[in-house]
């Protein structure tokens, strides 16, 4: 295959660090958590194919995260909205 022209799309993907969850919809995904970034609440959007792992990068389970647990999130924002790639939940394992 001999192609003329390539198009790459990148999106502007970042790391949230330092947030603290204030509530979770659902312990199932798809579902959307309420995360608070330093002054502002962000709604982490939580998919399907989210990975959602513990402090040591191991898989974990939205049912164990607790409202004022210490939050990190990759993913890209719009706005105060976050469209997560990763979900890591520092206080896990406890």
């Amino acid at each position: 295959i001999q192609a003329e022209r390539i198009k790459i799309y990148v999106e502007n993907r970042r790391v949230f660090e330092g947030g603290r969850l204030q509530s979770i919809a659902a312990s199932t995904t798809p579902t959307t958590m309420l995360v608070k970034f330093g002054r502002l609440d962000y709604t982490v959007n939580v998919d399907a194919d989210t990975a959602v792992i513990d402090k040591r990068w191991g898989p974990a389970s939205l049912a164990d995260f607790r409202a004022g647990d210490h939050i990190r999130v990759y993913g890209v924002a719009d706005g105060t909205a976050i469209d997560a790639t990763v979900v890591r939940n520092m206080n896990l394992p406890r």
